[in-house]
């Protein structure tokens, strides 16, 4: 004979041979936990999408202004862009600007190499067949105004850099004249 709490007590003790197990397939647990939880996680899906949807639409209501603040609103933003599009087209061209400086100056740098390098070519000419003709000491050629001017501030003691600014020419003018002064 079995009594009340026999069946409580078969229950947490394990199940009976005959009735199904939990974890047997097929069970009642596990046909209706499963489609449960898929449920469960729709819901859930479906409420978290509908709270983003009504904060949206909140923003939205309170972004509803007077169309003539929104008109101001966007002609602010549109002189603000126009503003830094202006600074970045005269970036741009100040950009050229300098490119266009940098290609000039090394277009006259290629002329002045290839006219050093014609220069250099006649003077070893020179040096192969035996050299320029000899001058006479008493045959020096007589310096120029510019050479003239330089020896004297230089026969002053004043040094290179303020002849070339007293002159108006360039320090290595100066300095090439000064150094090429027959003794």
């Amino acid at each position: 004979m079995r009594t009340t709490t026999e069946p409580i007590l078969t229950l947490l003790q394990g199940d009976p041979v005959g009735t199904p197990s939990a974890r047997e397939p097929g069970s009642i647990v596990q046909t209706v936990l499963g489609p449960a939880l898929i449920i469960l996680g729709v819901l859930m899906l479906i409420i978290i999408l509908m709270g983003r949807l009504r904060r949206r639409s909140r923003a939205g209501a309170t972004s509803a202004i007077d169309p003539h603040e929104r008109l101001e609103e966007i002609r602010q933003q549109a002189a603000a862009r126009s503003v830094h599009d202006d600074g970045a087209a005269d970036a741009i061209e100040a950009t050229q600007r300098a490119v266009a400086h940098v290609d000039n100056r090394i277009v006259m740098l290629e002329h002045l190499i290839a006219d050093a390098d014609e220069r250099i070519r006649r003077l070893q000419g020179l040096v192969d067949d035996g050299g320029p003709p000899a001058l006479d000491d008493q045959t020096s050629p007589e310096p120029s105004p510019l050479q003239g001017r330089v020896y004297e501030l230089a026969d002053r003691g004043i040094d290179p850099l303020d002849i070339a600014r007293q002159l108006d020419q360039q320090l290595g003018k100066v300095e090439l004249i000064l150094a090429l002064r027959p003794r």
